[in-house]
C-alpha cells in the first residue's frame, strides 16, 4: 500500500477538485463524509480522505492505493503519485482517458512480463550467433545462414496459434510459453550446429506466437484510444528483454564456451509463467465471443475483406522485416569481423544505438494514437528503410549515426504497423490471422537473412554492400503501407473487422 499526502490552499485549484469526486484515473465514491473509495479504476485497494482547515480553507488530501499491476508496479506507482498531488486532468500521454478497470491494468501487466521474457528468449541466437560461430569455426555468411533456417520453425504457427481463438488466449500463452523456455534451455546442451538449428527454429516458433499472443490479448483489452500505445508498452519491455540477453555478452571474453549460459539462465523463466498463468484473466472481448458463439454457428472462415487485409498487412510486414532483420542480426559479426571489437564494445556500440530508438518508440505509440498510425508508420519505415541501406558502408562516427537514426525510425514505424495484425480482424480469427501474417513475417526475416548471405558472398563479404541492396528492394513497403492501408486510430476493433460475408 502506498500513502500520498498533499495539503492544497484554499482557493488553488487543486484543493477545488481535491472535495470532488474523482473520474480522471478513477470513478470514485462517496463512502462518508470527505471519503471516497474506487468504484472503477485501476486500484486493488484505494481510498481518499480529505479535511478542511476550518480556519485556514486548506484541505489536506490523503490517499491510500495498491495498483493491480503485478511486475510493473515500481514503475507505474510514482507516476500516480504525482497525479495525486496535482489537479486531476482529463488526459495523461501515460495513461488512457477512459477510466479502465483493475482487471485490465493486471491483464496487460501481465502480458507485458510475457512479452519481456519473448524479447530476452528470442534476442539470445542474434546476441550470440557471432561467438557460437567462433566456437564451432562458423564463416559469417553461414552465421546468417543459421539465423535463417532457425525461422523455419515458424510454420508451427499455422496449427497452434489458432488454437487461441478456440481455447482462448491465457492457456494457450502458457503452453508456447513453457514450449519457448524448454527448447531455449536444449539450445545449450549441443555440440551440433544441426541440433542448434532444430531446436532454436522450434523454440523461435514458440517464442513468436508467445510475443503475437501478448500484444494481441492487450489489444482486446485496452480502451481503443491506448492501443498504439499498448503496442509500445509491449514492445518496450521486448525491448528489455532484449537489453537483458545483452548483459551476457562480457562472458564470451572470459571464454568462448561460456555463449551456453544466458540459454541455460533462460529456464527460470518457467516461474514467471507459472506465476503469470496463475493471476491472468481471459480477455473480455475473448469471453463475449465465446458467450456469444454459444447461441451462435462458429464461424472461422476469412471473408473476401479479410483476405485482402491479410495480403495488404502481409506485403508491409514482409519486406520491412526483409530488411530490418539481417541488419540488426549481422551487427554483431559486422562489428566483430569487419571492425575488430571485443564483445564488451559491441555491447555497448548496440546499448548506445539502441536506447534512443526505445525513446521514439515510446513516443510513436502516443503519436500514432493522436495523429493516425499512417503519418507515423510511413515516416518512420522510410527513415529506417534510407538509412539502414547507408550505415554498414559508413567509418565508426557515420556508423553510429545511421545505426541509430534507422533504429528510431523503426521504432516509430513498429506500433503503426504491428497493430495491424489484430486490428483489422474480427475476435472470432484474430489469431488465425496473426499465424498467418507472422509466417509472412518470419518468411520475409528468413528470406532477407539467406539473400544477406548470399550477397555477401557475392561482394567479397561485405555485408554493407548486401545490406544496402536489401534495403533498396525493401522500398515497396512504404508505398504500399501509405496508399492502401486504412486509418486505425481511435476506432473501435468492431468497427475495424466489421466485413462483407
Amino acid at each position: 500500500m502506498t500513502t500520498v499526502k498533499a495539503t492544497f490552499d484554499s482557493s488553488s485549484p487543486e484543493a477545488l477538485s481535491a472535495i470532488e469526486p474523482r473520474t480522471d484515473l478513477l470513478i470514485e465514491e462517496s463512502s462518508g463524509e470527505g471519503t471516497w473509495t474506487q468504484t472503477k479504476g485501476p486500484f486493488k485497494s484505494y481510498s481518499r480522505s480529505v479535511v478542511v482547515d476550518e480556519q485556514t480553507g486548506a484541505v489536506s488530501q490523503t490517499v491510500d492505493f495498491a495498483l493491480d499491476a503485478p511486475f510493473w508496479s515500481f514503475a507505474l506507482t510514482p507516476l500516480f503519485k504525482s497525479s495525486f498531488k496535482n489537479e486531476p486532468k482529463v488526459e495523461r500521454s501515460w495513461w488512457p482517458t477512459e477510466v479502465v478497470s483493475h482487471k485490465t491494468v493486471r491483464i496487460v501487466s501481465i502480458l507485458a512480463f510475457y512479452s519481456l521474457m519473448s524479447g530476452f528468449l528470442g534476442a539470445l541466437i542474434t546476441a550470440e550467433i557471432a561467438f557460437i560461430g567462433d566456437d564451432m569455426g562458423i564463416a559469417s555468411s553461414q552465421q546468417v545462414d543459421i539465423l535463417a533456417w532457425t525461422r523455419i520453425g515458424i510454420v508451427i504457427s499455422i496449427f497452434v496459434l489458432p488454437l487461441a481463438d478456440r481455447f482462448g488466449r491465457k492457456p494457450l500463452l502458457a503452453w508456447v510459453s513453457v514450449a519457448a523456455i524448454t527448447f531455449t534451455v536444449f539450445t545449450s546442451f549441443f555440440e551440433n550446429v544441426a541440433w542448434i538449428i532444430s531446436t532454436q527454429a522450434i523454440a523461435r516458433a514458440f517464442i513468436t506466437a508467445m510475443y503475437s499472443l501478448s500484444i494481441l490479448a492487450a489489444l482486446e483489452q485496452v480502451p481503443k484510444e491506448w492501443r498504439a500505445r499498448s503496442i509500445t508498452a509491449m514492445t518496450a519491455t521486448a525491448g528489455i528483454g532484449i537489453a537483458i540477453s545483452t548483459v551476457f555478452l562480457p562472458l564470451n571474453d572470459i571464454n568462448i564456451n561460456l555463449w551456453r549460459v544466458p540459454f541455460i539462465f533462460s529456464g527460470i523463466l518457467i516461474f514467471g509463467v507459472i506465476y503469470g498463468n496463475r493471476n491472468l484473466d481471459e480477455t473480455s472481448r475473448f469471453v463475449e465471443r465465446e458467450q456469444t458463439e454459444q447461441v451462435e454457428v462458429k464461424n472461422t472462415k476469412f471473408t473476401a475483406k479479410d483476405k485482402r487485409n491479410l495480403v495488404l498487412v502481409g506485403i508491409v510486414s514482409f519486406f520491412a522485416l526483409f530488411f530490418s532483420t539481417p541488419f540488426s542480426s549481422v551487427r554483431n559479426t559486422f562489428l566483430e569481423e569487419e571492425k575488430g571489437w571485443t564483445a564488451t564494445e559491441i555491447g555497448f556500440f548496440q546499448a548506445g544505438a539502441t536506447i534512443p530508438a526505445g525513446i521514439a518508440l515510446f513516443l510513436a505509440g502516443l503519436l500514432a494514437d493522436r495523429l493516425g498510425r499512417k503519418t507515423i508508420g510511413v515516416t518512420g519505415l522510410a527513415m529506417a528503410i534510407v538509412f539502414a541501406a547507408v550505415a554498414y558502408s559508413l567509418p565508426t562516427f557515420g556508423l553510429f549515426t545511421t545505426t541509430m537514426i534507422s533504429l528510431i525510425g523503426s521504432g516509430l514505424a513498429f506500433p503503426a504497423i504491428y497493430g495491424y495484425k489484430s486490428e483489422l480482424f474480427d475476435t472470432r480469427i484474430r489469431s488465425k490471422a496473426n499465424a498467418y501474417i507472422d509466417v509472412l513475417v518470419v518468411a520475409g526475416s528468413g528470406l532477407g537473412l539467406l539473400a544477406t548471405a548470399r550477397l555477401i558472398n557475392i561482394f567479397d563479404d561485405s555485408i554493407g554492400a548486401a545490406i544496402g541492396i536489401l534495403a533498396i528492394v525493401s522500398l515497396p513497403a512504404v508505398f504500399v503501407f501509405s496508399k492502401y492501408l486504412p486509418e486505425t486510430a481511435n476506432r473501435e476493433l468492431e468497427d475495424l473487422s466489421s466485413s462483407e460475408t
